[in-house]
């Protein structure tokens, strides 16, 4: 039996995983296939759960949450999607974005612009 649950451990620890970078993301976002929405919306919603895990670990270790939805809010995938595209939206609009979008397109950033809005769509009261 132990040696079962073991294998079975391993083997949900070697699933493939996969990152997108901005340039990806946005020509996935283009394509209508079912399939790749789903995973495209898979990867963001796993993006968003694991910030919100993140930030209830850090209200109760540190007292403060990286960013503070209304209480009856649950967020979706789609929501997740939505700030996603929100964020790269507005830094589009600036040259300064553009450019910051331009020289990290082949990165791994997308965690980072999703973090940032729900940041700046849900700030956070003084002490929370």
């Amino acid at each position: 039996m132990h040696a079962v649950l073991w294998l079975l451990c391993l083997l949900c620890a070697v699933t493939v995983s996969e990152a997108f970078t901005i340039v990806e993301y946005r020509t996935l976002r283009t394509m209508r296939d079912a399939s790749t929405q789903q995973r495209l919306q898979l990867y963001v919603d796993g993006l968003g759960n694991g910030m919100l895990w993140a930030s209830s670990a850090m209200k109760v270790q540190m007292g403060r949450s990286l960013y503070c939805p209304p209480a009856q809010m649950g967020l979706t995938a789609q929501n997740y999607m939505h700030l996603l595209q929100q964020s790269i939206g507005k830094r589009l609009e600036t040259p300064g974005g553009r450019a910051w979008l331009e020289q990290h397109a082949d990165e791994q950033v997308l965690g980072m612009l999703l973090l940032s809005e729900l940041q700046e769509v849900f700030p956070c009261p003084a002490g929370r």
